[in-house]
């Protein structure tokens, strides 16, 4: 149903598609200019930082075109359109290659309207508009052209996309933020690990500058494996551990029956235990087994789960974890041909010597770490009901059912 006041027509109507192309490599007289030339791996971050540029020669000698800021970009032909959209807003004229097209809106279309049409649209245009058939995904020109969409008249068009845009500042401001706090969560964090808190004396050791008050002991003085069994039944469910890279943390996202985990000889994940990945921990795969975990949750002889002997702190040793002396005891502990595949050696692990501070000290800069995470929580979760709002906005505002006052 249109609403009143509003028309449906074919998007070819109220825009012109260019095309782009790829200038001839082979030409050093075409690269390396001051042009902007955008492809898809460019989308993501500004358009005026494309990985490639090309000059006024290549613009004029090859089939890639130069379209204005006045346009919007379109992925339509890349792996990428399987899942999603990429649509952006030039800022500057740029080239674009083949695999895009610059949508410029007619003068009864707003720019800015016209993005988040798009953006709107996705679904839409992704199950309508693919080409068939082709080896990579790719959005047909004709179909594109023929999309129907609901187009207000142009002053509501204009306070629609005014709404939207503020959304989206409120949402580039909030990730600023979190960017920058996680900065400094970063910088806090390796200094309270090898500095600690408040220190003026250090000393020399087999693993370079501590403070003076703290030890040097082998790992395995302070922790120990466990290997809490579990007996598995084929009826019952059970939810495998995974250990993310980049210590993203330690999840349990399916459960599965007894009977289709094929390695029967699992162990009971335990809430508080620090779980390593041996064949992933180069990649940073270990963490915190989370308090609350799944009571259901199972690790295989692949993890090593380490509780406390009493004078570590396992929350310390999560944050420890993220700092350049566990690396090196990483670096020292594992072996394998290929770095993308080195398994730790237990043995070597808990013989390395590691900086153990003072368990008061131990819970002050965890406390001082988490300070500062749980700001990040709080902002992150303003981020998640921000990107909410916008969905709901977009929904209401660009199908009518929600009408804004145009002064």
């Amino acid at each position: 149903m249109v609403p009143e006041g509003w028309g449906e027509v074919p998007l070819g109507r109220v825009v012109r598609m260019t095309g782009g192309g790829t200038p001839s490599k082979s030409n050093s007289a075409y690269w390396g200019g001051e042009i902007p030339w955008v492809s898809p791996k460019d989308f993501g971050r500004p358009l005026s930082e494309a990985s490639d540029t090309i000059t006024p020669l290549a613009v004029s000698e090859s089939s890639t075109n130069l379209v204005s800021n006045e346009s919007i970009l379109l992925v339509v032909r890349s792996g990428v359109l399987r899942h999603s959209l990429p649509v952006a807003k030039p800022s500057l004229s740029v080239a674009i290659n083949q695999d895009l097209k610059a949508l410029t809106p007619a003068a009864n279309l707003d720019r800015e309207f016209l993005f988040y049409l798009l953006v709107g649209s996705a679904r839409k245009i992704l199950s309508g508009c693919l080409n068939v058939g082709t080896t990579v995904e790719s959005i047909s020109s004709q179909a594109l052209r023929a999309l129907p969409v609901l187009l207000p008249p142009l002053p509501e068009q204009k306070k629609i996309a005014e709404i939207l845009s503020s959304v989206d500042e409120a949402i580039a401001a909030t990730q600023k933020v979190i960017d920058q706090t996680e900065r400094v969560k970063k910088g806090l964090l390796q200094t309270l690990v090898t500095r600690g808190v408040g220190h003026t004396r250090f000393k020399q050791t087999e693993i370079g500058e501590i403070p003076e008050d703290w030890e040097v002991v082998k790992l395995g003085e302070v922790v120990r494996p466990i290997y809490p069994s579990v007996e598995m039944k084929n009826h019952e469910g059970y939810r495998p551990v995974v250990i993310r890279r980049r210590h993203r943390g330690v999840e349990c996202p399916e459960e599965k029956l007894g009977k289709s985990i094929l390695v029967k000889k699992q162990f009971r994940a335990t809430p508080g235990a620090f779980a390593i990945s041996k064949r992933q921990v180069v990649h940073g795969s270990c963490g915190m087994v989370p308090e609350g975990f799944s009571p259901n949750a199972i690790v295989s002889k692949e993890y090593l789960q380490l509780e406390s002997r009493g004078a570590l702190r396992m929350a310390f040793l999560d944050l420890f974890s993220h700092g350049i002396h566990f690396r090196r005891t990483i670096d020292r502990c594992t072996y394998g041909v290929d770095r993308e595949k080195f398994v730790l050696n237990e043995r070597w692990f808990f013989r390395d010597m590691v900086p153990v501070p003072p368990l008061p000290e131990q819970d002050n800069i965890v406390a001082a770490v988490r300070s500062v995470g749980s700001g990040v929580a709080a902002l992150e979760q303003e981020l998640t009901t921000l990107r909410q709002l916008k969905r709901g906005l977009m929904h209401d505002l660009l199908t009518g059912r929600v009408r804004v006052k145009v002064a």
